[in-house]
């Protein structure tokens, strides 16, 4: 009897050992999941389904960051479909395929890129009725295949979805969910989930959203919606009744593939949820259907600009996204937008600052100059001497009452350095950019529109900033004629601004480094709106001609008190002065054409404060 049940256990034993591998598989582990001999048992199957309209743009990116995932790509199958394009959709991700395709199990590839318009549609990011059908549609062939192929995961992702973390796949099956989604980033507070929808299906403000959004709180939470990109399993006994084209019964929302499909999951008893623990990739926020396919692209580009760089623990880190090398891009053509040079000041020992500057600025077609700044930490009083420097005696800061740093005085001649240029060379304008900059959406667009209208409404200027630190809102007000600037007040920072010949020369003319006070004190000082009179007998005639772009164009990439924020000029005593336009998200929609509030649009009418689109 003793014997017998030693047997019976010794079975038992190895029966356990056995099924052990796929008890790590649905165990939620990730460590666990890592360490599974794929010898012993392979990796989940799963079925990765892309439609791609008008998206030549991101599928370089998009697909890059697919053949990216720390994932078997034999355990991997593609469906991809792609029809009504105006672009070359179709040729990118045959090239992708060409290169990469042979790695995957299996691969489908449907394409009809005639005739490039729904008959319903006014524009190609008009969800017209037809096109909406035509998506659902698709999307419903897609789960049925998926299905079909005994696919243990969907794995759903958009075409203009960056899922740049490459642990996403492995991490979000090790959770164990039936249905999950990683949270994806946006320049606003739109993400790929909802917390809250309505009986009608429709979107719900919650006080749950901004908490995970900004990550507040760490984990994985139920939700009513998540889209974009996400995780089905397929294994579970209620994805029978997933469906995108046959909602319950009870469903009275409107026809919409992400809504319905939500819908009919909660009653498959299919929960949905959002992970957030790590950061995953990008994505767009909502478009507008308005938006021609131009400002599509534009709008897209502007995801790579905000991520040239990242923070770390070591520091802001330069990192951009990167294509897929299996697809050739466009040499890209580079102007200086009519100015006779357009300047980057750096400071030599700030390499990552300088690799991200001349990265943005190629990616958004800009020919500049780098020139070098004067460094702080390398002037002393002699050294001051030689060069004819003497601050202000009376001079002191207005928030920390000491008189200049070195910073601040390197940051003076950077500037000084190149007005002289300008009057050297004879340059009639130029623009000039410091390091710590992140473009707005539609630079160059709006350069222009403002460039245009500076010569339509033959404006008498001098500098127009494109960057700075507002203080105050009072005598802020619309140039005649224009809708792009505005008179400018009292200011700080010198983050960007375009200046002409004129300009320069009134600068230089009062001789300001033989009576030094910070640049960005100095300027104000010249166009007459600085608080303090008691410097400005040292500084006649204060005639600059000074505006401001309205809305700004670039911010600084920090600010003060946030991580990896720093400045090469403040010795870190001064008290943090607030910025009226500090951009803060919300999951409130945004205006296409957002202005600062309070201040009154160009017709007269009051305005809410909101990015471009």
């Amino acid at each position: 009897v003793i014997l017998r049940s030693v047997h019976v256990s010794l079975e038992r034993f190895a029966f356990i050992l056995l099924l052990t591998p796929i008890f790590w598989t649905l165990s939620g582990s990730f460590e666990q999941l890592e360490t599974l001999d794929p010898e012993r048992l392979q990796w989940p199957t799963v079925f990765v389904a892309i439609l791609a309209r008008n998206k030549a743009h991101s599928l370089p990116y998009t697909l890059g960051y697919l053949e990216r995932l720390d994932y078997p790509k034999s355990r991997m199958a593609l469906w991809i479909q792609s029809d009504h394009n105006i672009d070359n959709t179709s040729a990118v991700i045959q090239e992708w395929l060409d290169g990469v395709g042979h790695l995957y199990h299996h691969v489908d590839f449907y394409h009809q890129d005639s005739p490039n318009y729904f008959p319903d549609e006014e524009g190609a990011n008009h969800w017209s009725a037809i096109r909406l059908r035509h998506v659902i549609k698709l999307r419903q062939q897609t789960l049925e295949y998926a299905k079909k192929r005994w696919a243990d995961f969907m794995f759903s992702i958009d075409a203009d979805n960056l899922v740049s973390n490459p642990r996403t796949l492995k991490l979000l099956i090790a959770q164990n969910r039936p249905i999950i989604a990683p949270m994806l980033e946006s320049s606003t507070a739109y993400s790929n989930f909802w917390c809250g929808m309505t009986e009608k299906g429709y979107y719900m403000r919650t006080e749950e959203y901004m908490p995970i959004l900004e990550r507040k709180r760490k984990g994985v939470y139920p939700v009513p919606m998540v889209h974009s990109t996400f995780l089905v399993d397929l294994r579970r006994e209620g994805a029978k009744q997933l469906s995108y084209d046959s909602p319950p019964d009870d469903y009275v929302g409107p026809e919409d593939d992400i809504i319905q499909f939500a819908w009919g999951a909660r009653h498959a008893g299919m929960e949905m949820f959002i992970m957030n623990t790590e950061e995953f990739g990008y994505f767009p926020s909502a478009l507008d259907e308005n938006m021609i396919h131009e400002e599509e692209t534009l709008k897209f580009k502007q995801i790579l600009l905000d991520h040239m760089s990242r923070d770390t623990a070591e520091g802001y880190v330069f990192d951009p996204l990167v294509p897929s090398p299996h697809i050739s891009r466009e040499n890209k053509t580079a102007t200086k937008m009519g100015f006779d040079e357009i300047y980057v000041i750096n400071l030599k020992r700030r390499v990552e600052r300088r690799k991200r500057m001349v990265h943005t600025l190629k990616e958004i077609g800009l020919e500049f100059k780098l020139t070098e700044a004067v460094d702080g930490l390398t002037l002393n009083a002699s050294v001051l001497k030689k060069m004819g420097v003497t601050v202000l005696p009376e001079y002191r800061d207005p928030w920390s009452d000491r008189s200049m740093t070195m910073g601040e005085i390197g940051c003076f001649l950077s500037h000084h350095k190149i007005w002289e240029e300008m009057v050297e060379k004879d340059l009639d304008w130029v623009l000039v950019f410091e390091d710590d900059i992140k473009f707005e959406p539609f630079f160059k667009r709006r350069m222009y529109k403002m460039l245009n209208e500076i010569e339509e409404i033959r404006l008498d200027w001098d500098l127009i900033y494109v960057g700075r630190k507002r203080l105050k809102l009072e005598g802020e007000h619309w140039v005649m004629g224009s809708t792009t600037m505005i008179h400018v007040t009292y200011s700080y920072w010198t983050l960007g601004y375009m200046i002409n010949q004129r300009g320069a020369r009134k600068l230089l003319d009062v001789k300001p480094i033989t009576k030094m006070i910070p640049v960005d004190e100095f300027l104000p000082m010249m166009f007459d709106d600085h608080p303090d009179n008691k410097y400005k007998y040292a500084f006649e005639p204060r005639d600059l001609k000074a505006y401001s772009a309205e809305p700004l164009m670039i911010y600084p990439t920090h600010y003060t008190g946030e991580a990896n924020y720093i400045t090469d000029t403040d010795t870190g005593s001064s008290p943090i002065v607030s910025d009226l336009d500090k951009p803060e998200k919300t999951d409130r929609p945004l205006p296409a054409m957002g202005r600062t509030e309070g201040l009154p649009t160009p017709d007269g009418e009051p305005s809410s404060h909101g990015g471009e689109l």
